[in-house]
């Protein structure tokens, strides 16, 4: 049975679930945490023993910087476009304001770029592999001069890289089990949040505001990325793409992580689209790290309509601009943040905008696990195409046949 069947029948599962139990919203919280731990179970070995030898196949035939540069110009060409889409369309169709509401802020701790340096280069290389899960650029920066730093003497460094491939195929094969059997773990979560979005106070007051993100991520799953996949690969069908990653954006949409997506982007990457272990696991992390288009959309959009429930007047051309800078600047930097990502962006932005709307992201606390739904299954999607663009230019691609998808 194809995984993506699998997990059909499992969000079903779930979603009856969610509505028979919701009394039982903590106990369905457990399950959903610990699903959520176990899909990332083998995620941070998988890009350590793995990385280190992608990055040694590109330096063999000089093609790093190449490869990289031209997937980091469609992560940031990605989340550009779809700020703007989501702008715009706010603009056009000017949603309702939604009333000042008091709620719980939810403490996040930002690390400074002090923090974040001495993360990256610790006293004590080997802490790197003992991180709160979190963290994954220290590790990826670790891999990353590892395998720079495998091609030095081929002879020395040999049991190395037989050590670390015999690990890595280990490693991805521990993934694959657990993909293979998110279709029982995808009930817990996808009950947990049909129970988180049945207990939203007030809901209607976020019909307008959810209905806009949700025309949004409709317009870029089946209309702006498959016509952007339709004119970049020699217009072939683009829809076989989405198809390819129906399972990785279930994942995330209902996971509300991009780190418990990975695995699964993963696998379905190379199994579905083709892609080798020098050209997939790399650039995903990067994804991971930095490709939150999908964060960027709706962290936008949200935030211009959090400026309007705050004032009367209307968004001015500079407010405008401003929101598409910074949006796009502070969806780079909620990679530490994998499952808060949106929340996270908008926080910053109240805080960097000012103007008495500091605190103003706690309006739409209340609907924020369908903004991470969103946003994630977006960052995941992106995230598969955008790898498979860069891949496939580099000529890494093998064609699979529909049929023979996982």
């Amino acid at each position: 049975m194809k995984i993506w069947i699998k997990l059909v029948l499992g969000i079903a599962i779930g979603t009856l679930t969610g509505f028979l139990i919701p009394q039982f919203k903590e106990t369905v919280g457990f399950w959903a945490e610990l699903i959520g731990n176990i899909g990332r179970y083998g995620l941070f070995p998988l890009v350590f023993f793995s990385v280190p030898l992608a990055i040694l196949e590109l330096r063999k035939e000089k093609q790093i910087l190449k490869y990289f540069g031209l997937s980091m110009l469609y992560l940031a060409a990605a989340s550009l476009i779809l700020i703007i889409l989501g702008t715009v369309t706010v603009l056009l169709l000017v949603p309702n304001r939604i009333p000042i509401i008091i709620e719980k802020e939810q403490i996040i701790h930002l690390p400074g770029i002090r923090e974040l340096l001495a993360m990256i280069f610790p006293s004590n290389i080997f802490s790197l592999l003992n991180s709160d899960g979190n963290y994954l650029f220290p590790l990826y920066v670790f891999a990353f001069f590892m395998g720079l730093n495998f091609s030095f003497d081929r002879i020395i460094t040999r049991p190395a890289v037989q050590l670390f491939d015999s690990f890595s195929r280990i490693f991805y094969h521990i993934n694959t089990f657990i993909v293979e059997l998110m279709g029982i773990g995808i009930i817990a979560l996808s009950a947990y949040w049909i129970i988180q979005i049945n207990t939203i106070p007030d809901f209607e007051i976020f019909t307008q505001t959810i209905l806009l993100l949700s025309i949004n991520g409709a317009i870029v799953v089946f209309g702006l990325y498959p016509a952007i996949m339709y004119f970049a690969l020699k217009k072939e069908n683009p829809y076989k793409w989405l198809y390819a990653l129906i399972t990785p954006v279930m994942t995330g949409f209902f996971s509300s992580n991009y780190y418990f997506s990975m695995p699964s982007l993963v696998h379905h990457s190379k199994e579905n689209l083709g892609i080798p272990r020098k050209g997939g696991i790399p650039v995903l992390s990067l994804y991971a790290l930095f490709g939150k288009a999908g964060t960027a959309m709706v962290s936008s959009i949200t935030f211009l309509i959090i400026i309007r429930s705050y004032s009367s007047l209307g968004i001015s051309v500079s407010t405008f601009f401003w929101v598409i800078l910074f949006s796009y600047l502070t969806s780079f930097i909620s990679g530490p943040m994998p499952g808060l990502g949106t929340y996270v962006s908008l926080m910053v932005l109240c805080r960097l905008y000012g103007q008495g709307i500091e605190e103003g992201y706690l309006i739409v606390a209340p609907v924020m696990p369908i903004l991470l739904s969103i946003a994630t299954a977006i960052d995941v999607l992106t995230a598969g195409l955008g790898t498979y663009l860069s891949a496939r230019h580099m000529g890494f691609t093998k064609e699979v046949k529909v049929k023979d998808y996982a």
